[in-house]
């Protein structure tokens, strides 16, 4: 046998071996993930040895997926810690995404989510789990909230901004009025009404609406702020706590004592970078940046939460942020409104993978879903791993006790009826002017 024919059989054996290699239906998955509670945690037991010495939702997920495809896999932490970064610079990815794309794993199973520039290199599966953005606080005691409070601030946390702004306009209408009833009707009205009635029909008409209109607004002020003060003493007597005073990520932003961040890298930075047409998140960012709040995993970012006075806030996936509310030292919570897209976690692999092919993937989380596995699974990590007592309440239901501030919705009866009396009292004043005018 010539020399080049030994080149090209040995050529030809080991493409045919590999193709045979790779399509072995049997042969162990290399599954890349990334250490977060509850998705991946480490036992710490030395006795255990591969996929033993983890727990948590990514590994009984990959179990359970991995049964129904018919394989064997490995666990493998992603070696720099990260999800998956496009450097700038040399244009190469890091984390799970790069050992993907470097085949040092075949999969990758984790909290990770498909976004636009990562599908270009690599190809999702179907969502297993959806999440939003959650904003992390320390909890703070109802006692250095509510009753430390000046009692002004309490009492204007009781309407919202557009009530507010709704009475203060029915005020100056009112104001308006009244002046033009006096300089119109008042100047002539001692000439035809007795002495005893110098003020027209229609100013006392006006100010009588409006002492009334003042006297309902005051009424519904104390008995919100009565039932608030009522409930707040309650939870406090039950050694209830409550967040700061931040309910949103617009509130966030527009105060300075609590300093936020999120992780330096991933699809959450991604997603804060890019969204300029975002005002909030465009000056969430603008301040993450300055302060340099960002954080290289979220264990670090819990741990400045909990460390912190109250000064510190961390934003997560709403899984994860959940997570740490039902863990000791049960100091955390979760503010009630999330924000940012739904996104959806994501099994990963190679574009063009001839090891794992999409449609098993996709069929298999279907089977998964469709079996209520997906939704035990959730439960088991995410709600029934609480190690905090009962009053560690809910905190959509302490806000609703403690912060039910009335919108202009819940009394728009007042102004309708306002309204009302408005214009009969412009009519009243018309026809007393007419009448004034003829009786001169």
């Amino acid at each position: 046998m010539s020399k080049q024919s030994s080149v090209f059989f040995v050529v030809c054996f080991g493409i045919v071996f590999g193709q045979l290699e790779d399509s072995d239906p049997k042969g162990k998955i290399m599954v890349t993930s990334i250490l977060v509670d509850p998705f991946l945690m480490v036992l710490d037991d030395p006795a255990l040895h591969g996929n033993e010495r983890y727990e948590g939702f990514s590994k009984d997920f990959a179990d359970k997926l991995f049964e129904k495809l018919g394989f064997d896999y490995e666990i493998n932490i992603v070696r720099d810690g990260t999800y998956g970064t496009k450097n700038s610079t040399h244009h190469m990815w890091g984390g799970m995404i790069g050992e993907l794309i470097s085949d040092v794993a075949h999969v990758a199973i984790a909290d990770l989510t498909m976004t636009s520039i990562r599908s270009e290199v690599l190809d999702f599966s179907i969502p297993f789990m959806h999440a939003q953005l959650a904003i992390l606080l320390k909890k703070s005691n109802l006692t250095d909230t509510i009753f430390d409070a000046p009692v002004f601030s309490l009492l204007s946390r009781q309407f919202s901004t557009e009530l507010w702004l709704a009475i203060a306009v029915t005020i100056i209408t009112y104001t308006l009025l009244i002046i033009v009833v006096h300089n119109s009707v008042g100047r002539n009205v001692h000439k035809i009404y007795p002495k005893w009635m110098q003020k027209p029909l229609s100013s006392q008409c006006i100010e009588f609406s409006l002492v009334m209109f003042i006297f309902i607004i005051l009424a519904i002020m104390t008995s919100n702020f009565v039932a608030s003060k009522v409930a707040t003493t309650i939870l406090q007597s039950e050694s209830i706590t409550e967040p700061l005073s931040v309910n949103s990520a617009e509130e966030l932003v527009e105060q300075d004592n609590i300093k936020f961040g999120i992780l330096k890298t991933g699809a959450t930075y991604n997603y804060f970078e890019s969204a300029m047409s975002d005002e909030v998140i465009e000056k969430m960012y603008s301040k993450m940046s300055a302060q340099n709040t960002f954080v290289s995993s979220y264990k670090e970012g819990v741990s400045r939460v909990r460390n912190s006075n109250g000064s510190a806030a961390f934003i997560m996936e709403s899984h994860a942020a959940e997570y740490a509310t039902i863990k000791k030292p049960c100091d955390v919570t979760v503010v009630p409104k999330l924000f940012g897209p739904h996104r959806g976690f994501s099994v990963a692999i190679p574009k063009g993978s001839t090891r794992l092919l999409m449609k098993d993937i996709d069929l298999a989380i279907l089977d998964l879903n469709e079996e209520g596995v997906l939704m035990d699974l959730e439960n088991k990590w995410f709600k029934d791993q609480t190690e905090c007592d009962d009053t560690s309440r809910d905190i959509l239901e302490i806000n609703n006790l403690t912060s039910n501030t009335i919108s202009v919705e819940q009394v728009a009866t007042v102004f309708i009826g306002l309204a009302v009396a408005i214009f009969v009292i412009i009519i009243s004043a018309v026809v007393e002017y007419i009448y004034v005018q003829r009786s001169i």
